[in-house]
């Protein structure tokens, strides 16, 4: 967080009240079950604030930290209140003395840009890394409450950090699971029944008033604290009321009634000269009141009144004495700021007026909501607009977003003459998933009178860029060559804007298979963000970076780059955060491709259900059901398939991602079509508009870094309906495309391996094989072991009998068809190895059949066909065989075949 735009009021607990009891038998019960969380639970005026406020100086005096957050109607959005939280707890554990953060340092630093939940994880693993126990202590959280903030905070509260103990004060239950909390006793919950006076503590206040000179009866002081019922602001109250010469008798009739608060705010109120009362309703409206504040609101002497204020023994928070600054109890600002509006105190004109104050004192954020609160949201605007409008996003200020969108709307017309005020909500519009409403705030900027220039102007390109990628748009060549420009002429005076642009740079090149320009880009992107401090954006580039690299065919490059990034989550976010979640997807991607299915299962499977519940983008959700889906092919078999890839579809129209729908539409042809269910392959393919003839149409594959593309998976299917010749002729023409752009490294691959098998079905063998044996040493060097496995049993086939031509391939073969002994020796024995073979090993008629189809390269399905069976048969002689021959794998089987002159 920007220091002007901290309201530093709400950091500090109230302090310096006079003749407070001190409430140990509660203390004891807080240190119980520490570090378990604490919910302080009571109605206005049971002392919840005065409780803690006593606890937090005897933890600090311990050598505790505390990390006070006074909460208020402004923090009931998830991005404020998360913004505060975190700033709280990073000057928890900040060295004393060390001085206020630099512009890079504390939240602005650390957390700049992150979303609520990231922000949270982030400030509590710094808690966490500190090695400091930190007390958080949430007062008048009733104020903040709402469905995003209690969500966050229940995430806080189930998964606590280490060192880090959670206070909550509020006048209601909060809604944050306490149930099973409290089943489980995992909290300590202090009530309005632990905060009522008992009858020690009601005489030890009483007895601090006697020393002061009171009139009291100590029979009538009795007497009103029966009807009190340890009430400790009813107490409070009398006791003032008393300091003033008051009869208790004349009071106490009042504790009958519900609103005796009001009552007792009112008769003090009332009993205070002309003057203080004049100020105590012109500060109604203010968080606090200081002697600068007050003079600019119009008060005069505010000096002396202040001090008058300070000694007059109103329910008053002292929140510093150098300068002096008080804060009215809440329950008295309540009253008083009715008691303003009936006497006709124009509290809109002490909102204007404390804007300005606030403006030039830097706390812009206070300014912005005195300015809003006053009816000028022109004022307001003026100083989101100087201070960057949508810049304020990147700049750790995501919490101003309602409060951003609220000034646009209030503003009405008059807002499009501020471009950096509206392309700020169509920002938040963006980010919230309001993609309309974004596209149309950005609209009114860009078509604007006057036309945008200079630094306008390049703000317009940087958010057509960044809305375009929300919505899963493409960008025209002279758009994506503008901003490359522009990312060159940016300079230090606008780190945000240079490393978003940058970042959206390497983002387009990626999509349009530039993976260079995309990893360079990419690069200057994290570099960047760095310099403008802005970590959470950094480390969404590690995405782009990877992607780049395991597009270009280095697998083990994008591997290293993916955990690199979920280290760094870890270690800035925790864990425990969707970014940790999009590394895990990535990387599981990665790992698959090696054939360590079970290593990318352990990643994929919570990562990719975290990421379906949160925010995410083309490239993730490609990455994570293309895995999934050809994970659950090669371990459950194409039902499994089917039901990972609807449940990317269902993502796909959840989220209106067209290019997703498409892409998993083929890969749905893709596995129909190796699992040879080929009816639905042909459905599938009909309804995509597949070419499936050399002069049809051919449509780019809608990504350039995943998936086969339109031209490949026709090519498969047409394979598998026995017409290799038309495969070849699209081959031929999907060659061309791949050759005209760039192609995913995987895709190349694919490439060669089907026009290998679509060539043997042409009865040319040999070149079948050399085709086979590239495409194995294209894929060998860095362990694209599934690309060439997920071929099926013809690959294998050709392989084999590619290994028999050239022995030297055998290594290379074993690491995709081999045993895993067999890939640790690394290479396929040509011969059964001393000892361990069958010998001559009797087979049936039947088993002599089946290896000699098995040798012709046909598929289980197409043995059955051939011999008039079920497949199952198939599978039952195919188990026997391999068992007679003492091999695992149908390559093997042959290979094995041939050393026994079982077949030729």
């Amino acid at each position: 967080m920007d220091a002007r735009w901290i309201i530093e009021a709400k950091f500090e607990p109230p302090r310096g009240c006079r003749r407070q009891i001190e409430r140990r038998r509660i203390f004891a019960r807080l240190g119980e079950g520490d570090p378990d969380p604490v919910v302080v639970q009571a109605a206005a005026g049971f002392g919840k604030s005065t409780l803690l406020a006593q606890w937090a100086q005897e933890l600090g005096l311990a050598g505790g930290r505390v990390a006070w957050l006074n909460l208020d109607e402004e923090d009931r959005a998830a991005e404020p209140f998360a913004a505060y939280v975190a700033e709280a707890l990073l000057r928890a554990v900040r060295e004393p003395g060390a001085g206020a953060p630099g512009p890079h340092r504390g939240a602005a630093g650390l957390l700049s840009g992150l979303p609520p939940k990231a922000a949270l994880a982030a400030a509590a693993n710094e808690v966490a890394r500190s090695g400091r126990r930190v007390t958080l202590i949430l007062d008048d959280y009733h104020r903040a409450e709402c469905e995003g903030v209690d969500a966050l905070l229940r995430g806080l509260l189930e998964r606590p950090a280490p060192g880090l103990r959670i206070v909550v004060a509020s006048r209601t239950l909060p809604r944050l699971g306490l149930a099973r909390l409290k089943a489980e006793g995992r909290i300590c919950l202090v009530t309005d029944r632990d905060l009522r006076f008992n009858d020690g503590e009601t005489s030890l206040f009483f007895t601090a008033e006697s020393a002061a000179e009171s009139s009291a009866d100590p029979a009538d002081w009795a007497a009103f604290a029966r009807l009190a019922e340890g009430w400790p602001v009813a107490l409070q109250f009398a006791r003032m009321w008393l300091g003033e010469g008051g009869r208790l008798g004349a009071l106490g009739a009042a504790s009958e009634a519900s609103d005796l608060g009001a009552y007792l705010s009112e008769q003090v109120f009332s009993a205070l000269p002309a003057d203080q009362r004049a100020f105590l309703l012109a500060t109604a409206s203010l968080d606090f009141v200081s002697e600068d504040l007050a003079a600019a609101i119009g008060i005069a002497q505010p000096g002396r009144m202040l001090q008058e204020i300070a000694r007059s023994g109103l329910p008053l928070a002292v929140l510093s004495r150098e300068p002096l600054r008080l804060r009215c109890h809440h329950l008295l600002q309540d009253f008083l700021v009715a008691r303003a509006r009936a006497e006709g105190v124009d509290l809109g004109a002490v909102h204007r007026r404390a804007a300005g104050w606030f403006a030039a004192a830097g706390d812009l954020g206070s300014a912005v909501r005195h300015a809003l609160a006053g009816d000028d949201p022109a004022h307001a605007a003026a100083i989101i607009e100087a201070a960057g409008g949508w810049r304020l996003v990147y700049r750790g200020h995501g919490h101003l977003g309602a409060m951003l969108i609220e000034v646009h709307r209030l503003l009405g017309a008059a807002a499009d003459r501020l471009p950096a005020l509206g392309l700020g909500a169509a920002v938040v519009c963006a980010k919230r998933g309001d993609l309309p409403a974004a596209n149309a705030l950005f609209r009114k900027v860009a078509d604007g009178d006057p036309p945008a220039a200079g630094r306008s102007a390049d703000d317009l390109a940087i958010i057509d860029a960044l809305i375009r990628l929300y919505c899963d748009q493409p960008i025209g060549e002279a758009a994506l060559a503008a901003l490359t420009d522009l990312t060159a002429r940016l300079g230090d005076d606008d780190p945000i804007g240079r490393a978003l642009a940058t970042n959206l740079v390497a983002y387009f090149q990626l999509q349009n298979g530039d993976f260079p320009r995309a990893r360079r880009f990419g690069e200057r992107a994290i570099q960047h963000f760095r310099t403008a401090g802005a970590e959470f954006g950094e480390l969404h580039l590690y995405v782009h970076v990877g992607g780049a690299e395991f597009a270009s065919g280095n697998r083990a490059a994008a591997e290293a780059t993916y955990r690199t990034m979920a280290a760094r989550c870890g270690r800035v976010l925790g864990e425990d955060s969707d970014l940790a979640a999009i590394a895990g997807v990535l990387e599981a991607e990665a790992l698959f491709e090696t054939g360590d299915t079970m290593a990318a299962r352990a990643r994929l499977v919570p990562a990719l259900a975290r990421i379906e519940a949160a925010d995410g983008w083309f490239d993730v959700f490609a990455a994570g059901y293309l895995t999934a889906a050809r994970l659950d092919l090669a371990e459950h078999g194409a039902p499994a398939a089917y039901a990972a890839l609807g449940r990317g579809l269902a993502t796909a129209e959840r989220r209106s991602m067209h290019r997703l729908t498409r892409l998993l539409s083929e890969e749905t042809v893709r596995i129909a079509t190796l699992a040879g269910d080929l009816g639905r392959a042909r459905e599938m393919a009909g309804r995509l508009g597949l070419p499936m003839t050399r002069d049809a149409p051919l449509p780019a594959p809608v990504s350039a870094v995943r998936g086969d593309g339109p031209a490949l998976s026709a090519v498969r299917l047409l394979i598998a309906d026995r017409r290799p010749q038309a495969a070849l002729a699209l081959i031929e023409a999907a060659s061309r495309q791949l050759h005209a752009g760039a192609a995913p490294f995987a895709r190349r691959i694919t490439a060669r391996l089907l026009q290998a098998v679509a060539t043997a079905a042409m009865g040319e063998t040999a070149r079948a094989e050399l085709l086979v044996a590239g495409a194995l040493r294209l894929a060998h060097g860095e362990n694209f072991v599934r690309t060439v496995r997920g071929e099926g049993d013809r690959v294998e086939t050709l392989a084999a009998a590619a290994v028999l031509a050239d022995p030297a391939l055998g290594r290379i073969a074993a690491r995709f068809f081999g045993p895993a002994d067999a890939q640790v020796a690394g290479g396929l024995p040509e011969t059964p190895a001393a000892g361990s073979g069958p010998g001559d090993p009797p087979l049936s008629g039947r088993e002599r059949e089946v290896l000699l189809l098995l040798a012709e390269g046909l598929s289980n399905k197409e043995i059955a066909r051939r011999l008039g069976v079920d497949p199952n048969t198939v599978k039952y002689h195919l188990k026997r065989l391999f068992s007679k021959l003492g091999v695992e794998r149908r390559t093997r089987a042959i290979v094995r075949a041939r050393s026994f002159g079982l077949i030729d």
